[in-house]
């Protein structure tokens, strides 16, 4: 069985190509659920900085997804309230075009 990081960056792959696939569709929301998703297969604070984005590109997060509460958790879990409501607050500011640039380019932070 390929260890827990091996599975994480295979589900990153999909991840971003469900982000990359969505970049098409014209349903904002599209989008922001595959960010979302691409959120819980990278480290907390990207993670917290991706559900951000994903707010910024979709317009709203996807209230009582467990999935991104899972991820908001786990994120919290390892870096802090504090820190993860900067991260969340710095990609839900994002301006559409900025936020995919920071897709495109990876996203750090």
């Amino acid at each position: 069985m390929p260890s827990k990081a091996a599975r994480l960056e295979r589900a990153g792959e999909f991840h971003q190509e469900a982000v990359s696939v969505a970049k098409q569709s014209f349903l904002v929301a599209d989008l922001g659920a595959a960010v979302e998703g691409l959120a819980e297969a990278i480290p907390p604070k990207q993670a917290a900085l991706l559900l951000g984005i994903a707010v910024a590109l979709g317009g709203t997060a996807l209230a009582g997804d467990p999935d991104v509460a899972r991820a908001a958790a786990e994120a919290i879990a390892a870096i802090g309230a504090e820190a993860f409501a900067e991260q969340f607050g710095t990609g839900a500011a994002m301006s559409r075009e900025d936020a995919l640039t920071m897709i495109d380019e990876g996203v750090s932070g």
